[in-house]
C-alpha cells in the first residue's frame, strides 16, 4: 500500500490516504478519490506526509510521527478506532538512497518535521504522537515548539524509551549514572 500510494504521489502529486488504497474496491473508485481530492484542495505536495485518515475539512488534525521503521501503517488501525472529527497525518521517514553514515539528530530530524507539520497547520494549538522512535522525535518536535510559544493540546509517546537523565544519589547528593529503563 505504501508503494502504490509512493507511485500515485510520484506520477500525481497527490498524497493519497493508505486506508483509501484498502476501502477502494476497484482502480475507478480510487480515481474519482483523487479526483475529489484534487478539486476540494487536499492535495499535499510532500512525500512523508501521508494523510491516514480524513474527518473533517477542519483544522483539527493529529500528527503521528513514524516509528523505528521509518513508515507510518502501524497508526491505520489507531486511526480507525478513534472517532474524533480530526484529520489523522502520518508524517514518514525519508527515505536513503545508500547506506552510508549519516550524522543524523533528533532535533534536526524535529525541526524537519515541525516544518512538514506547519504546512499543513500554520499554527496551534498541536496534537501530536509518537510512537518507538517517534515518540522521541515527537517530544523534541513538542519542546522546540513550546520554545516558540506554540500551543500543543495534545501529545501522545507510545511504546518510548524515556530519555537518559543523570539522577542524583539520595543519601550524597552527588550526580549517580543513567536512569535505566524498564
Amino acid at each position: 500500500a505504501t508503494r502504490v500510494a509512493a507511485k500515485i504521489f510520484a506520477e500525481l502529486e497527490v498524497n493519497l490516504p493508505l486506508i483509501e488504497i484498502f476501502k477502494s474496491s476497484t482502480i475507478r473508485d480510487l480515481a474519482e478519490f483523487i479526483s475529489q481530492q484534487k478539486q476540494a484542495g487536499f492535495a499535499v505536495n510532500d512525500r512523508n506526509l501521508v494523510r491516514l485518515k480524513s474527518r473533517t475539512k477542519g483544522k483539527d488534525h493529529v500528527f503521528m510521527i513514524h516509528g523505528g521503521d521509518g513508515e507510518v501503517e502501524g497508526y491505520l488501525e489507531l486511526g480507525d478506532l478513534l472517532n474524533f472529527k480530526t484529520n489523522y497525518w502520518g508524517i514518514r521517514a525519508d527515505e536513503f538512497k545508500n547506506s552510508t553514515h549519516m550524522d543524523l539528530k533528533i532535533e534536526d530530524i524535529a525541526n524537519q518535521y515541525i516544518q512538514k507539520l506547519k504546512s499543513i497547520q500554520p499554527r496551534g494549538p498541536y496534537a501530536i504522537a509518537g510512537w518507538s522512535i517517534g515518540g522521541t522525535i515527537a517530544f523534541e518536535m513538542v519542546r522546540q515548539l513550546e520554545m516558540e510559544n506554540d500551543e500543543i493540546r495534545l501529545f501522545a509517546m507510545i511504546d518510548t524509551l524515556p530519555p537518559a537523565i543523570p539522577l542524583k544519589n539520595d543519601i550524597t547528593g552527588k550526580t549517580g549514572g543513567k536512569r535505566k529503563s524498564a
